[in-house]
């Protein structure tokens, strides 16, 4: 009987949170020690499977420790910095750009409905894309606008909306530089 991946990786990821950094480094040695035997039989295949997983999840939980240490002394790497160039240009786009524009654009018929509570924001509604519902989506302008449908769910900003039906569009960073080019805004380097 196999165990699945996600099972051992969860298995792993616990175990490896309730170590100390001393323990996690010492387990560390030991895993890439069984990983590096050329012995086919020690530990095994299932072993072997067994200790990459925990590699994997030791390595993990090291860096999440590592980042979360970071953070607190204030002290931001590359990566943490280019996440949030990203993040606040997503936020950013997401504030200019008009989603009942955004779907009217990717071919979607909205119906005008009434303003609505959000300041500057006419409601319309409009089939959903996702489950055919004829007049269940909800879709709000103005800033920050967002589309939602009462029947399945299914919800979207502009970045979401550019992913699901914009064609180049399905990552989030492609999404955001799609939405930047039509704000005019400048998109962050890697």
């Amino acid at each position: 009987m196999s165990v699945p991946d996600d099972f051992l990786s969860r298995d792993a990821k616990a175990e490896a949170k309730h170590l100390s950094v001393d323990a996690l480094l010492s387990w560390r040695d030991v895993l890439t020690a069984d990983l590096a035997d050329d012995d086919p039989d020690c530990p095994g295949p299932a072993g072997r499977h067994l200790a990459a997983e925990r590699r994997r999840a030791v390595d993990a939980e090291i860096a999440r420790r590592d980042r979360l240490s970071r953070i607190g002394r204030g002290v931001a790497s590359p990566a943490d910095r280019t996440y949030e160039a990203w993040r606040d240009l997503a936020r950013v786009v997401s504030e200019r750009a008009d989603v009942p524009d955004l779907m009217a654009a990717c071919g979607h018929v909205l119906t005008a409905r009434s303003r609505n509570d959000r300041p500057g924001g006419p409601e319309y509604s409009a089939a959903c894309p996702v489950c055919g519902g004829t007049d269940r989506l909800c879709v709000w302008g103005g800033p920050n606008g967002r589309a939602w449908c009462r029947q399945c769910g299914w919800s979207a900003d502009a970045v979401v909306l550019a992913q699901s039906f914009v064609p180049g569009c399905e990552t989030f960073r492609d999404a955001v530089k799609w939405l930047a080019s039509v704000a005019g805004e400048a998109v962050p380097r890697d």
